[in-house]
């Protein structure tokens, strides 16, 4: 479940890729374990139609589970996913 301070920062960069004149499609995890698991497309993110692999990612660096330092690390070492922005 996301957190009102959560919920009010989505709306934020919701609102700033609007302003910029872009309409991306955004997906939020709730962890860094479940940003993991999208981006290597395993389950339930499996099926890339619904869950496509990002253009760019965006960290919070006090998520739970795995911070995301944690997360970019584990994405540099990563031979697929390092070339994620």
């Amino acid at each position: 479940m996301v957190g009102n301070d959560d919920e009010r920062e989505i709306r934020l960069i919701r609102r700033a890729f609007v302003k910029a004149g872009s309409a991306p499609t955004v997906h939020f995890a709730s962890d860094g374990e479940e940003v993991l698991a999208h981006l290597k497309g395993e389950p339930p993110f499996a099926n890339r139609s619904l869950f496509p692999f990002p253009d760019l990612l965006l960290l919070d660096l006090r998520m739970p589970r795995l911070n995301g330092l944690e997360v970019l690390e584990e994405v540099r070492a990563h031979p697929l996913l390092k070339r994620l922005p």
